[in-house]
């Protein structure tokens, strides 16, 4: 009986891939672009919630810069 296998190592090297491609574009597109369009407002909102998930990857002081 063959062992059982965990995936694929390309199917993870794609998930890391894509994880990072989303990070991103996030990171360089979207929120520019929300700070540009919604300024303090967006700011204030984007220091109490979470990128993805609820309270994970919120910016702070050190994230906006001055």
């Amino acid at each position: 009986m063959p062992a059982p296998t965990t995936g694929s190592p390309i199917a993870v090297v794609g998930l890391v891939a894509l994880v990072v491609a989303i990070e991103l574009q996030v990171r360089i597109i979207e929120e520019p672009h929300l700070i540009k369009l919604h300024g303090a407002t967006y700011l204030d909102y984007s220091t109490r919630v979470g990128r993805f998930l609820p309270g994970i990857g919120r910016l702070n002081e050190q994230t906006i810069g001055p």
